[in-house]
């Protein structure tokens, strides 16, 4: 039947005639890239292109027409200029070749006009069907705490976002910033063949320790963790414990200097209960290698982004926080082989 769908977006009225039936609003697809859109009112629309393209115009190159995954950003600077950034990094001044851009959001398609958008957002990243098979978790910090894939959300405290180095992502400071994941099956991989960490990270400090990702109790019961630093004089260095259901623990180190502050850089922490064998990977390399031997991770706690909760007095690493951007933070149920890591890092 004919429906006529009304959505209140940043303040304007639109109208869009729709063949509609009274099934569920369509679906997003999740191996297309999502668009975030900000608008001047502080609204906000997530969707996915219609066109598949975006057209602008640029005083040095002329016409341009650019698929949605050559996108990174645009930000509005006035009614239709705006600063492109490109999926490459690429930065340019631009004016919109059009007025409206459709978008195709779960409530059905509407046309946003370009002056009434503050900000647009690219999230490649959103492709899970891209992603390697036993992906169980995915927060790509698209300015919000969600798990794309089973809906396993994050609650951050004191975390702000910005570009991250696909979409948006999420924003720690070294005092306050966490995030937690509330305990579920669905997050307790150890208990499985294998598991695999992996995320973008770009710290404003390499030195010493910083927390990354740790499933932990709160109460002194600490399981898997993935960190920056072991030791207060380490310089650069990934660091992992993959403790056990018994709470014996199986470090791993990176050399020093594997992690740079100020840049993007992949890390990745795997372990396959058959072989026994952990991996320490920085942007698809593998930068340390151990045979741990065979027992079950602990992951059935809660699982935390930024920080460690212990507030034990014997714990020195109370309180420590990351510093820095992280993005696209995976769990995946299985461990990843070194191509299947480079392919990540080379998304």
């Amino acid at each position: 039947m004919r429906k006529s769908l009304f959505l209140m977006v940043g303040g304007l009225l639109w109208l869009a005639m729709s063949e509609l039936t009274d099934a569920a609003p369509t679906a997003v697809d999740m191996g297309v890239p999502q668009l975030m859109v900000e608008l001047r009112d502080g609204s906000r629309v997530v969707g996915q292109s219609v066109d598949g393209q975006m057209k602008f115009h640029s005083v040095l190159l002329g016409n341009l027409k650019l698929s949605i995954g050559d996108v990174r950003s645009v930000e509005f600077t006035a009614t239709n200029a705006a600063r492109l950034t490109a999926a490459n990094g690429d930065v340019m001044a631009v004016q919109m070749a059009e007025t409206q851009i459709p978008i195709r959001t779960s409530f059905g398609k509407v046309e946003l006009a370009v002056e009434s958008i503050r900000r647009l957002a690219v999230s490649a990243t959103s492709t899970v069907g891209g992603k390697p098979p036993g992906l169980v978790a995915l927060w790509s910090g698209e300015d919000n705490g969600n798990d794309v894939v089973n809906g396993n959300n994050a609650v951050w405290t004191d975390a702000a976002y910005t570009d991250g180095k696909v979409g948006r992502a999420f924003l720690a400071n070294h005092f306050g910033s966490y995030g937690r994941v509330t305990a579920n099956e669905t997050l307790n991989v150890g208990k499985g063949d294998g598991l695999t960490v992996t995320a973008w990270i770009k710290p404003d400090d390499a030195n010493a320790w910083h927390p990354l990702v740790e499933w932990n109790n709160g109460q002194g019961l600490v399981g898997v963790h993935l960190w920056l630093g072991e030791l207060p004089g380490d310089r650069g260095v990934l660091f992992a414990n993959i403790i056990d259901s018994q709470q014996q623990s199986h470090h791993m180190r990176s050399p020093v200097g594997a992690i740079l502050p100020g840049r993007f850089q992949l890390i990745a922490l795997t372990y396959d209960k058959q072989t026994g064998e952990g991996v320490i990977y920085v942007d698809g390399t593998p930068v340390c290698q151990s045979s741990l031997g065979q027992f079950t991770p602990e992951t059935s706690v809660d699982l935390w982004f930024g920080h460690r909760p212990n507030d034990q007095p014997w714990d020195r690493s109370y309180h420590a926080f990351y510093s820095g951007v992280m993005d696209e933070i995976s769990i995946y149920n299985r461990a990843l082989s070194t191509a299947e890591i480079k392919s990540v890092s080379d998304q």
